[in-house]
């Protein structure tokens, strides 16, 4: 007879789930919440592994990042890692999807470590107006701006935490003093560009949109509110740094619209921006010190509000938090 001696390798890596970034866990309701479109699951295992990821079926999600710490003495260093996840498909129909994804870390034996974690993706479908604004309607006929084609005017704006979409803006719209319409009531106003834009430091930077067009004769002296064709996502960092962003106009015909002003006294927040020809140099960036424009943005934690507001970010997250 001929022995053999087989050692069998049966021993999973380690494998610890820590939290999920861009999520709070509440440690009463025992889930997370997160108002942004993708959350990164993190975890740890060791260099011994022979890889790591989160899996929900066959679909599989890899580390998009990775750190190595050493380990205790005698022991492999510890790797810890991070996966994004992003919402899935949403609807007006079916708001919430509730998934159950493992996170695993396997060796070369094919031994598994294998942590679930159940994450609730819905859309609450809520959205707010921001404003600098002290006054709902200009007090003074002089309260209005109207400026030369190719001039803009923009406001600063920083979205709530949960709000991940611009989704469209808000101008007060003066009476032109034009009564030459048919019939003579009939607003002469003409079209406008709608712009959003990225930061540059404290002014307005990259245009973020293609430039939303308002059409022509909509009211006088009222607020005129545009929504976007397609929202801007400010959930990008890199981007919106602290979901800070521009919004505002531009003058497609000279001196229409006029573009109501808040005068009031001791309350000028400085956050609208003019860009316009000064003397013979190239268009520049001002702030505007003396008013403050009247512009408002809307901002959402989904893109679409209009046709049952078709989600397709996730506004809660919920896991379980599991340790080993």
């Amino acid at each position: 007879p001929i022995e053999i001696e087989i050692l069998l390798d049966t021993v999973a890596p380690p494998l610890t789930f820590e939290t999920i970034d861009q999520a709070e866990f509440d440690e009463v309701e025992l889930y997370w919440l997160s108002g942004v479109p993708r959350v990164r699951v993190v975890a740890t295992t060791d260099t011994l592994a022979a890889g790591a990821h989160v899996r929900h079926g066959v679909q599989e999600y890899l580390p998009d990042s990775t750190d190595i710490f050493p380990g205790e003495p005698g022991e492999p260093d510890g790797m810890r890692f991070w996966v994004t996840l992003s919402t899935p498909p949403l609807t007006s129909d079916a708001p919430e999807s509730l998934i159950t994804y493992a996170v695993e870390a396997f060796d070369a034996a094919g031994n598994v470590a294998a942590v679930p974690i159940d994450i609730l993706w819905s859309a609450d479908g809520k959205d707010t107006t921001l404003t600098w604004l002290e006054i709902e309607t200009p007090i003074s006929f002089d309260d209005y701006v109207k400026e030369a084609v190719g001039t803009k005017m923009a406001t600063k704006f920083q979205a709530p935490p949960w709000a991940n979409y611009v989704i469209g803006v808000r101008f007060f719209i003066g009476n032109d003093g034009d009564n030459s319409g048919n019939p003579p009531e009939t607003p002469t106003t003409e079209p406008f560009t709608v712009w959003v834009w990225r930061p540059a430091g404290t002014m307005p930077g990259v245009e973020a949109n293609d430039g939303a067009n308002t059409g022509s004769q909509y009211p006088e002296m009222e607020w005129l509110q545009k929504l976007l064709p397609n929202a801007v996502d400010i959930s990008n960092n890199s981007q919106f740094p602290n979901k800070e962003f521009f919004v505002g106009m531009e003058w497609d015909t000279r001196h229409n619209p006029w573009l109501g002003i808040d005068m009031t006294a001791d309350a000028v927040d400085c956050k609208s921006w003019r860009y316009a020809r000064v003397d013979t140099t190239d268009p520049v960036w001002e702030i505007v010190e003396s008013h403050d424009v009247m512009i408002e943005a809307i901002v959402s934690d989904i893109p679409n509000i209009t046709e049952g507001r078709t989600a397709i970010v996730g506004a809660k997250a919920r896991a379980r938090r599991i340790t080993q």
